[in-house]
């Protein structure tokens, strides 16, 4: 975790959670949209009641993500 920036400055990363166990730093990836659709679309295509909602919807969910704002907590 020390590697970590967790400063809003820092690029949003995420992880394919299949990568395995350990150290998954270097496995870190850039958030895209791109890439969370492709999850979205598979992870609900594998859920049977998801399977039949609108590409549309997937569509909206996956951008959700970018309107969210960083922001630092006060120190306790």
């Amino acid at each position: 975790m020390a590697a970590l920036d967790f400063s809003c400055a820092s690029p949003v990363l995420a992880l394919d959670l299949k990568a395995g166990a350990g150290d998954i730093t270097a496995s870190l990836r850039a958030y895209s949209r791109d890439a969370n659709l492709r999850l979205i679309r598979s992870s609900f295509a594998q859920t049977e009641f998801l399977a039949k909602v609108p590409p549309t919807e997937l569509q909206r969910i996956a951008a959700l993500p970018d309107s969210a704002t960083c922001q630092i907590a006060a120190a306790r």
